[in-house]
């Protein structure tokens, strides 16, 4: 589900990301907002994961550092949450944002 943004806050698109071996990883580090706004950063993307796979497969929807996970798995405001999902989960669906640069 895409929800419109104000003007000016970059764009939102979901990320369908799967672990079909348990090798894979999803591949990206992740920090809370110094605002605290419930958000996870994208703060380094690791070449060998599945991020950087997605990146290589969808260049019109790439997700670079510092764009925002606004929810994981339609799980939203709750970063501790948010985390345990892609801790647990085979398949993280992530809500992003792209375009913002607030970190």
């Amino acid at each position: 589900e895409q929800r419109p943004l104000p003007s000016g806050t970059g764009s939102t698109f979901d990320v369908k990301l799967e672990r079909t071996s348990p090798d894979d990883k999803f591949g990206f580090v992740n920090a809370s907002r110094r605002d605290h706004k419930p958000v996870l950063v994208v703060t380094k993307i690791t070449p060998d994961g599945l991020l950087a796979k997605w990146n290589r497969e969808h260049p019109d929807q790439q997700v670079a550092t510092l764009a925002e996970i606004h929810a994981v798995n339609g799980v939203r405001d709750d970063v501790a949450e948010m985390r345990e999902q892609l801790r647990t989960s085979l398949v993280a669906v992530l809500t992003v944002q792209i375009g913002v640069n607030t970190y």
